[in-house]
């Protein structure tokens, strides 16, 4: 007699929990970090929920340490530890030019701005994060308005001393009494110092402060909180605050070394001047603090301008030349003190400045030429507008006929080689040339490619370096452009329960069979 036997298929477990993927954070638009449940996220000294810090880390400064593993580097890896900074927290002081707690306050259309337009008024709180150049002006990142600051903070350079009152920008603090900390060699002008304070009702920047809580002078806005000897890997964005020699420079007080193989992007060793903004990387020698660079990247991309400028194209807030405006700000130095009283005749300016992410043109600093020449000229910017042997400079046209071509090397080249090497946003000289005021058109002389294109690959090498206490590879500081919170996803559902199939069978009684899910590991 034959049997029927039941083969039932019956799932043994139902996978019901939801699997996540770690954060990322990226530094200056081009460092990926990685961001799991490990990393400690601090923001202003205090330990944040990372989720929260998500909603709020657009366009603030930030120093991440980077984890000793096989994969990390300055640029990459899992961020052990992430420091978050506003260098300002307090009171709107002044509203033309914008100052906060004091200090000057520069806004370009790469500011990300937060529960406010722009739009300040006097007393109004705020938390401001960015890079202070060596005259106490702030470029910010990001501004945030605040109902409410419990302190008031400060992170700035020392811009004058005179007894017990120390000065930064518009603030004077009196330190009669206070304990100062880790200011061992004195408080002296360019001394990086944090400063905090307990909030004050209707605070007058025209009075001295004596309301501090904390004044601890800084050897650098790094510290990497270690007793070993390594080379590590260092990133820092940041003004040029000193200029010592031809290989020697300050980056936000932090000395610097120039390697004789550094790579430069977006500029060149020409642009490397006192408060100019740049992010450069290299080494770090712990014990030495020696800090070697390799690589420098000059952040918003550089200009360069001479020509006639009229009586009527100078004021206090801009310099119109070559029909470019360019914003003055407290950030522009006035080399020969045109300002005050303006020009008294038509005059040959030379100015220096960067393009924002807007197209804008902010000065740096400009300076009086002699009499005004447009037969010898000056035009140095971004390219764009590419067609045929034809191109613009900040919207002026350049005209190559009866030119001459060189390459990043100062190399004579031919046309068809300029223009081959020629792409939109290359960084482009045209010296002693012929301006049209009518025509808007820049004609002759000698025209530079200034740099060979530089790959993200080429300038994002990795620079292989360990530490043995702290398990610190890299530390990076700069502004956060995105973070990405942990992803969560949920599996498909397991497919619905097999119907019976039955067979032949010999024997009496049912069969039943449970099929066990299988796990495996996958070998890296």
């Amino acid at each position: 007699m034959k049997m029927l036997h039941k083969i039932i298929l019956i799932p043994l477990l139902v996978v019901t929990s939801i699997m996540s993927a770690d954060a990322e954070i990226i530094i200056n638009d081009s460092r990926n970090f990685i961001v799991n449940s490990d990393t400690i996220v601090m923001l202003d000294d205090e330990l944040v929920d990372s989720v929260a810090f998500e909603q709020n880390s657009d366009g603030i400064t930030a120093i991440v340490l980077v984890g000793d593993d096989a994969n990390a580097t300055v640029t990459s890896g899992t961020a052990n530890e992430i420091f978050a900074i506003n260098q300002i927290k307090g009171p709107v002081t002044n509203l033309d030019p914008l100052q906060v707690f004091g200090q000057n306050v520069i806004t370009t259309a790469a500011t990300v701005f937060a529960n406010t337009s722009g739009d300040f008024t006097i007393g109004e709180l705020l938390e401001v994060s960015g890079s202070f150049d060596d005259n106490s002006n702030l470029l910010a990142t990001r501004i945030e308005s605040k109902a409410n600051i419990d302190v008031w903070k400060l992170l700035a350079h020392v811009t004058n001393v005179v007894g017990d009152d120390v000065s930064f920008g518009a603030l004077t603090v009196n330190i009669t009494g206070l304990t100062l900390s880790d200011c061992d060699a004195g408080v002296s002008v360019q001394q990086l110092v944090e400063l905090k304070a307990t909030p004050v009702t209707n605070f007058s920047i025209a009075n001295t402060f004596n309301g501090l809580t904390k004044f601890e002078c800084k050897n650098g806005l790094v510290t990497i909180g270690t007793t070993a000897t390594a080379i590590i890997g260092l990133e820092i964005e940041g003004f040029v605050t000193a200029i010592t020699d031809a290989t020697h420079f300050d980056i936000n007080t932090q000395p610097v070394e120039i390697s004789p193989n550094v790579i430069y992007k977006n500029g060149t060793v020409d642009d490397l001047v006192l408060g100019v903004k740049l992010e450069v990387e290299g080494t770090f020698n712990t014990d030495t603090s020696l800090f070697t660079a390799l690589k420098i990247d000059f952040r918003e991309t550089k200009a360069r301008i001479e020509a006639p400028v009229t009586i009527a194209d100078l004021d206090q807030n801009q310099i119109t030349i070559m029909g470019i405006s360019g914003a003055i700000t407290t950030l522009t130095r006035d080399r020969d003190n045109l300002l005050p009283a303006g020009l008294n005749q038509d005059t040959q300016i030379e100015v220096r400045g960067f393009v924002d992410s807007a197209g804008n043109l902010l000065i740096e600093e400009f300076r009086e030429r002699g009499n005004p020449d447009f037969s010898d000229t000056r035009l140095r910017g971004p390219v764009s507008n590419i067609v045929g042997n034809g191109f613009e400079i900040l919207g002026v046209t350049v005209d190559v006929t009866g030119a001459t071509f060189f390459d990043n090397n100062n190399q004579s080249i031919l046309l068809a080689d300029f223009i081959t090497a020629l792409f939109e946003g290359a960084l482009v000289d045209v010296n002693h040339g012929l301006y049209d005021s009518q025509a808007n058109q820049i004609s002759g002389g000698q025209i530079t490619l200034e740099f060979t294109p530089i790959t993200t690959k080429q300038f994002k090498s990795k620079i292989t370096s360990s530490i043995q206490a702290g398990g610190i590879a890299g530390v990076g500081l700069g502004r956060i452009t995105q973070y990405k919170g942990a992803t969560t996803t949920t599996p498909p559902p397991p497919p619905p329960p097999q119907p019976p199939v039955a067979g032949d069978g010999g024997g009496g009684g049912s069969l039943y069979l449970l099929l066990l899910p299988l796990f495996y590991l996958r070998r890296k």
